[in-house]
Formats: C-alpha cells, sequence, structure tokens
C-alpha cells in the first residue's frame, strides 16, 4: 500500500509547491499580474471540471478491467477517453477564446491588467489539450494502474527541472509580459505530454494490484 500511495502523496505535495511558486514569480513580476492570473486560474478551473470528471471516471474503469485480468481492455479504455477528451478539450478552448471580452467585462480591470487576461486566456485555450491529455494520463491511467513511482518522477522532472527555471528566467531575467511567462511554464506539460504518451502507449503503466 505505502509503496504505490507515499508517491502519489509525494507528486500532490511537489506539484502544490510548484504552483505557489509560480503564483510567487506572477506576482513579482506586478500587482496587474498576478490580478489576472487569478482571474485567468478561474476560468481555467471552470474549463477543467468536466474532464476532471472524465479523469476519475476513467480511473475506476481502468482499475476494474486490470483487477480483472483484462489488461487490453484498460488500455482500450484509456486510448479512448484520451480521444474523446482531447478532442472536447479543442472546443472548451476555443469557446475561452471567444469568451474572452465577455470574462473581462465581468470584472474591474485596468487597461493593463485587461489586455493580461485576454492574452492569458488566449494562450490557455489554444493550450487546454495539451493539459488535458497529461491529467488524462496521470488520473486515468497511470495512478489507475499503480505506476505512480514513474508519474512522480516525471512531475518532479517537468516542474522543477523545466516549468520553474522557465519561469524565472522570463520573468527575472528577459522581463516578458506575464502571458509569455506562462507560455514558458507551458513547457513543462508539453515535455511531460511527450513522456507521459510513450509511457502509455508502452503499457509500462499497468501494474495488477488486486492479484499481487
Amino acid at each position: 500500500m505505502l509503496k504505490t500511495t507515499l508517491p502519489a502523496l509525494a507528486n500532490e505535495m511537489f506539484w502544490s509547491l510548484g504552483i505557489t511558486t509560480y503564483n510567487a514569480v506572477y506576482a513579482r513580476i506586478g500587482t496587474e499580474s498576478i490580478a489576472a492570473i487569478n482571474v485567468n486560474a478561474t476560468i481555467e478551473e471552470l474549463a477543467f471540471v468536466v474532464f476532471m470528471g472524465l479523469g476519475n471516471a476513467c480511473a475506476v474503469m481502468v482499475g476494474n478491467r486490470i483487477g480483472a485480468g483484462k489488461s487490453g481492455e484498460a488500455y482500450e479504455t484509456v486510448r479512448r477517453v484520451l480521444i474523446l477528451s482531447v478532442l472536447s478539450a479543442w472546443l472548451v478552448g476555443l469557446a475561452v477564446i471567444l469568451a474572452r471580452n465577455l470574462v473581462v467585462g465581468l470584472y474591474d480591470l485596468s487597461p493593463g491588467g485587461a489586455h493580461n487576461v485576454r492574452m492569458l486566456m488566449l494562450v490557455m485555450g489554444l493550450v487546454l489539450w495539451i493539459r488535458i491529455f497529461n491529467f488524462i494520463t496521470f488520473i486515468g491511467a497511470m495512478r489507475a494502474g499503480g505506476d505512480t513511482r514513474f508519474a512522480l518522477f516525471m512531475e518532479l522532472g517537468s516542474i522543477w527541472l523545466i516549468g520553474v527555471p522557465a519561469a524565472y528566467i522570463g520573468a527575472f531575467v528577459l522581463h516578458l509580459p506575464v502571458y509569455i511567462v506562462y507560455l514558458m511554464v507551458i513547457l513543462e506539460e508539453l515535455v511531460k505530454m511527450f513522456a507521459s504518451g510513450w509511457r502509455v502507449y508502452s503499457r509500462k503503466w499497468i501494474h495488477d494490484l488486486v492479484n499481487v
């Protein structure tokens, strides 16, 4: 139990610390920047709600099939949910992009803050499908398949070797606008997508924890 669950616990802790570090960097860019990030985060969470349900439902179905000794069906379930999620994420991302002016109108923002929100939502809408792909592979596949150690190492490497350094370089070395720094941080999601995609395709994430 501990061998499987402790890496997942550590994963969540280091992920939360990484997100806190990102927000600290955004806040140091300026007040308008962190305000825009908070508005964008609210919309991002709303866009994520449906996919959180899909990821957890996928995990239940995958765990059930692995426990029944049907590893082929488990892989096929992940593949189908990934296709459904990515296609849906493109539609949701498009809706986010089209709703930018409506969202900005709901808040009392300065011209600079409003511009930052529009650009952040544009970036978020364009890359949402990448984040959804990673969420499904992490929650719906690797965790359901007991592959928590690989997920931990991949999360640590992507956030602390790519995401956090990119945020610091963009904000404090290159002095870029917050939406460009946000885009640089997405590099870690892109790297993670290729790594998690390879892992899922290899089927090495499938571990039968029930019949050990």
